[in-house]
């Protein structure tokens, strides 16, 4: 392509940038802008249902066309779409990671006599501050009792010296099942699959579901 024919291209387009014809350089701009910066969840929603909308335009249109060019903007509409749709993913892929969904840690802690969780905590992390704050809601909610013991497994949330210096705080004397005996947590385990199975939901909780938790009054 030598300079006369590189020019007469370059001028043919701007007239047609002339005549009005910035749908597309707008529309590819709306998309970069959508991956790039931050975009509600309502206004995602609304995005996602009109994607969803013009996908079954498109394919309406294509099944029931008689001739090729009766649809002859069709591969322009198929990428166009194709283009929100990437855009869309990209966009929601952001708001999820920043304000959506992570897991969360639940520590608990029964009484073994009534069977009933006296002490729970919640974190991001499962760590031996978890462990500790759930022991001490226990303590303080049984009324700071003497001559009690603290049964669980051998877990390194258990053994830490941070959840040991609570129990010596508490006076609480500890008590761990041997190395593969899992059996004396049987009733703790009871709970929490009935808390999995019958009380979470199955996308889980739209915020952390400390309130849910606390509704169970334990």
């Amino acid at each position: 392509m030598n300079n006369a024919q590189l020019k007469s291209n370059m001028h043919s387009g701007l007239t047609l940038l002339k005549k009005g014809n910035l749908g597309v350089p707008l529309l590819l701009l709306v998309i970069l802008g959508m991956m790039t910066l931050p975009v509600p969840p309502f206004l995602l929603d609304v995005l996602f249902t009109f994607n969803i909308a013009l996908s079954i335009v498109v394919l309406l249109v294509g099944v029931y066309a008689m001739r090729p060019l009766d649809f002859a903007a069709f591969p322009t509409i198929l990428l166009v779409a194709t283009l929100l749709r990437l855009a869309l993913n990209v966009a929601s892929t952001r708001v999820v990671l920043l304000h959506g969904h992570r897991w969360a840690y639940l520590a608990l802690v029964m009484d073994l006599f009534s069977r009933k969780p006296v002490g729970w905590a919640m974190s991001l992390s499962p760590d031996s501050e978890l462990t500790s704050k759930a022991l001490k809601m226990a303590y303080e909610s049984r009324g700071r009792p003497k001559g009690v013991m603290f049964h669980s497994d051998q877990g390194s949330h258990y053994t830490s010296r941070k959840f040991r210096q609570t129990l010596w705080q508490c006076q609480i004397k500890q008590s761990m099942s041997r190395c593969g005996n899992c059996w004396d947590n049987a009733p703790i385990e009871r709970f929490f699959r009935s808390l999995k199975v019958e009380w979470v939901p199955t996308y889980g909780y739209p915020h952390s579901g400390k309130h849910s938790i606390t509704s169970l009054n334990i």
